[in-house]
C-alpha cells in the first residue's frame, strides 16, 4: 500500500516510480475529474509507450504499444449502460491476455474483474485541487 497527496503536476514522477510495477488488470477508481486519464497519459510517457494517450470516453477501449511493442489497454467504461455490454467488447478475453489493462469505471463490470486486481484509488479534494492517491497491489 502506498498513499500520497499529489497535484496533477506530480503525475509524471508518480508514474515513473510506480508504472514499472503495474501488471495485469489495474483498476483506476475516483470521481469524474479526479485525473484518471491524466494519470494514464503520464504512465504512457514514463513507460515509453509508442502512442499518445487519448481519452477513450467515446471509443471505450484504446490499445497502445509499450516500448517493446506489447499491447497496453486503456478502458473508460463510463458510458456502459450495463455489464452485458462488456461481452460485446470482449472484456473477458482482453483481461485474460495478461497485458496491462488500465480500467476506469470498473465498478460497471464487477463480474469481469479478476480477483484482487491492483487498484489505484484517487480521492480528489476540490478545495485544494490535490489528490490523495493510494496504490494497492
Amino acid at each position: 500500500m502506498n498513499k500520497r497527496v499529489l497535484g496533477l503536476e506530480d503525475w509524471p514522477r508518480w508514474a515513473a516510480e510506480h508504472g514499472p510495477h503495474l501488471r495485469g488488470v489495474v483498476v483506476l477508481q475516483g470521481p469524474m475529474g479526479a485525473g484518471k486519464t491524466t494519470l494514464v497519459s503520464a504512465l504512457g510517457t514514463a513507460l515509453g509507450w509508442q502512442d499518445t494517450v487519448q481519452s477513450p470516453t467515446f471509443g471505450l477501449v484504446h490499445t497502445y504499444r509499450d516500448a517493446l511493442g506489447a499491447p497496453v489497454y486503456h478502458l473508460d467504461l463510463y458510458r456502459l449502460r450495463n455489464e452485458q455490454e462488456g461481452w460485446g467488447l470482449g472484456l473477458d478475453e482482453l483481461f485474460e491476455t495478461g497485458s496491462l489493462c488500465l480500467v476506469e469505471w470498473a465498478e460497471k463490470i464487477p463480474t469481469f474483474l479478476p480477483e484482487n486486481p491492483m487498484r489505484i484509488l484517487i480521492d480528489y479534494h476540490e478545495d485544494t485541487h490535490l489528490r490523495t492517491v493510494e496504490l494497492t497491489v
